[in-house]
């Protein structure tokens, strides 16, 4: 969960706030970032949100687990980490 659960379900946010630990709660924190980071991804010529992501039965998007899997154990796309060679393509592209 990104910043925390929602404000509902957040034990300790209401105090949190009154002890001025935080000044903005989960949600409001949430929406700060969608707000800063989609007109940058827009600039970059990135959709929001990705036409090609896909719900699925239970209404969550489709992550697809075994790649997720290979990225996090660092057998992810490994020829992108290669130095490229000056003025020249990435080897073994």
């Amino acid at each position: 969960m990104m910043f925390g659960p929602p404000d509902k379900a957040s034990q300790h946010s209401d105090t949190s706030t009154r002890w001025k630990i935080k000044r903005f709660s989960n949600d409001e924190l949430r929406q700060k970032f969608v707000d800063a980071t989609v007109p940058q991804a827009q600039f970059l010529g990135l959709t929001i949100p990705d036409p090609g992501m896909k719900q699925n039965d239970s209404g969550q998007l489709g992550i697809q687990r075994d790649r997720l899997g290979r990225v996090q154990s660092g057998a992810g796309r490994q020829r992108s980490l290669q130095p490229r060679p000056p003025g020249g393509a990435a080897q073994g592209a």
